[in-house]
């Protein structure tokens, strides 16, 4: 009788720990937009470290040789950019609205919020 109860005891402390459950939004595969005057500036993350930029029509098409590469991680909703070979390099974004509105901030200080498509 004690080894059924310890054996439920530890059942009982199984369930309530779980596994260990990952927070940070999956945005591997995803592509975003944010108006650029006559154009729209596009980002899209390829791998779950990769991510590329550019400027394009309104239908994601590059409309410039301007493509810029690099790398991320994510941490709940906030991504960091790690590395990006932009002029304008980013900083971090944060993700709201149930992660389809991405706040973006770059190195410089400015902001901009990109949609995800």
């Amino acid at each position: 009788m004690k080894n059924i109860s310890k054996c439920l005891v530890l059942i009982a402390l199984l369930a309530m720990c779980g596994c260990a459950k990952d927070e940070s939004v999956k945005i591997n595969n995803t592509t975003w937009a944010a108006a650029y005057g006559d154009y729209t500036l596009w980002i899209k993350f390829t791998s779950n470290k990769d991510f590329v930029e550019f400027m394009g029509d309104h239908n994601g098409n590059p409309t410039s040789v301007g493509v810029h590469n690099g790398t991320y991680s994510v941490k709940g909703n906030r991504i960091t950019y790690v590395t990006h070979d932009s002029t304008s390099p980013f900083d971090y974004a944060d993700l709201k609205s149930n992660g389809t509105i991405m706040e973006l901030s770059y190195k410089s200080g400015y902001k901009r919020t990109f949609i995800k498509k």
